[in-house]
């Protein structure tokens, strides 16, 4: 008898162990969290997504802009090659600045200067007040002094007119290859003074920085 009641408790205990597993319902809820981290999983990855376009937007941002910059200091060199047809000859580098002049006159006015190297010559032009007026030709002789920064100095007498109108011209080859090599071998920006006969003066700066390179174009 007691077998058989122990028996029957047993079955007892195992019903009701299938009755509380039927009720507990696992799926659903283990659906509902599978739901929740695939959405998680979505976000993540447009999250993810949306970072890479946003650096990829800054990376080529970040390039234009850097372009930008070397375009313009391209642009803004100070030494700038110009070439008219083919021939070699009609090369020729060019440098604009600006300085004071003084004279007897006048003192410290605006100076508006352009240099112009070519294989063969240097042209200095000093246009005084305005760069729209004719630039100076000296009556008599003239003196250009140039000095950098190591201390160096070199003079150059000036004697010869660009044109029947206006303008300086070194072309004796000694001069020429000396103020040439001057500016090569020099940094940065140098001191310029050019004196004519009359009282005249002339004070600016050569920036030298990328001299070189270009009259190596010529």
């Amino acid at each position: 008898m007691k077998r058989i009641v122990v028996i029957l408790l047993i079955v007892v205990a195992f019903l009701l162990a299938v009755a509380i597993y039927l009720k507990v319902e696992p799926a659903p809820t283990s659906k509902r969290g599978f739901r929740i981290a695939e959405k998680f999983k979505a976000e993540a990855a447009k999250d993810s997504l949306n970072n890479i376009q946003a650096m990829k937007h800054d990376s080529i941002a970040s390039i234009e802009r850097e372009k930008k910059i070397a375009e313009e200091a391209y642009n803004n060199r100070p030494w700038q090659l110009f070439v008219f047809g083919e021939d070699r000859d009609s090369r020729y580098i060019k440098f604009n600045t600006k300085g004071t002049f003084t004279n007897s006159a006048v003192k410290d006015e605006d100076l508006f200067v352009k240099i112009y190297v070519s294989k063969n010559d240097i042209g200095l032009f000093l246009y005084e007040y305005d760069s729209t007026r004719p630039a100076e030709k000296f009556i008599g002789k003239g003196a250009l002094i140039i000095s950098n920064s190591n201390g160096q100095e070199l003079i150059v007498f000036l004697t010869e007119s660009w044109s029947h109108s206006e303008g300086i011209r070194i072309n004796n080859e000694t001069d020429y290859y000396n103020v040439v090599n001057f500016l090569k071998r020099s940094n940065g920006k140098i001191d310029a003074y050019v004196q004519d006969d009359y009282s005249s003066t002339y004070l600016f700066k050569i920036d030298v920085m990328g001299f070189s390179r270009e009259y190596s174009l010529l």
